[in-house]
């Protein structure tokens, strides 16, 4: 679980490698998550196969079942509140999917994946409008990502990778309406890895509408096992810590969330006995 802002968008999600396959666990699994902050206390059950996937989730007003293909794609999304959604997938020889159809009560979406020669996505439709282009370098990695509007493929937005031996850094340029680019510097986010991969230092670099940046940086540390067991903001002089704590088996057990080392938020994970 993953509770840090959104903000580090590499590797680039797409079909490709957003989809979590398998899990090292190869047991049924259920687990309670419980939110608690000074004001409410949420729970939920969420119930894993033997491969990982997430086969149910138990809400207090909704109960949602997933079913999936052979590849871990989903086929099936089962809502007793919002009702069905049922996805289907072209794949070409390689088996790289490259249609995707989505039915939700009378409404589909068909989102189309165009290739090039070596399988990497160049772009990325949805019902015959331009959403995504990629570009990558000889090495075959993703350097820029252009995003589109839904009209008139009015560019949104260009984020642009650049590798370094330890750092990934990536620029982030926004675009108005009428297709300029705003005139202030684009915002950045410089990471960088340890000789393991694991990201270790974000620095995040943002200008909103101002011509002078606004600067944070997170460092996240990882314990023996290589998990992650904190990672600590700085936003505006206001320290932000989440805390991971993990059993003796490895499996995350609960989160805390800091704000000048004071426990905000805490979201507790207990695992239910499949056995019987």
């Amino acid at each position: 679980m993953h509770l840090h802002s959104q903000v580090w968008q590499y590797p680039y999600s797409t079909i490709d490698n957003d989809y979590s396959k398998e899990n090292l666990d190869k047991t049924l699994m259920k687990i309670w998550s419980i939110d608690s902050s000074q004001y409410n206390v949420t729970k939920v059950l969420y119930e894993y196969g033997i491969n990982g996937r997430l086969l149910r989730e138990f809400y207090s007003n909704d109960t949602i079942i997933y079913t999936y293909d052979e590849f871990g794609y989903k086929l099936k999304r089962q809502s007793s509140l919002m009702g069905d959604t049922f996805y289907k997938y072209i794949r070409d020889s390689n088996n790289l999917i490259i249609n995707k159809l989505e039915v939700h009560d009378l409404d589909t979406s068909i989102v189309t994946y165009k290739r090039d020669l070596r399988g990497n996505l160049i772009e990325i439709l949805v019902n015959s409008q331009l959403r995504k282009k990629f570009e990558y370098n000889q090495e075959n990695k993703m350097t820029v990502v252009k995003e589109f509007l839904n009209e008139n493929y009015a560019l949104s937005t260009i984020n642009s990778y650049e590798f370094k031996k330890d750092t990934v850094m990536i620029e982030i340029c926004p675009y108005a309406l009428n297709g300029e680019r705003y005139r202030w510097p684009c915002e950045k986010r410089i990471g960088i890895f340890d000789s393991l991969e694991n990201l270790i230092e974000l620095k995040e670099i943002y200008y909103n509408g101002n011509d002078e940046p606004d600067e944070f940086k997170t460092n996240y540390v990882y314990d023996k096992s290589n998990r992650q067991i904190s990672s600590i903001s700085d936003h505006y002089g206001r320290k932000e810590e989440i805390r991971n704590h993990y059993n003796q088996n490895g499996q995350l057990l609960f989160v805390e969330i800091l704000h000048d080392e004071t426990i905000s938020r805490v979201f507790r994970f207990e695992i239910e006995d499949t056995q019987h």
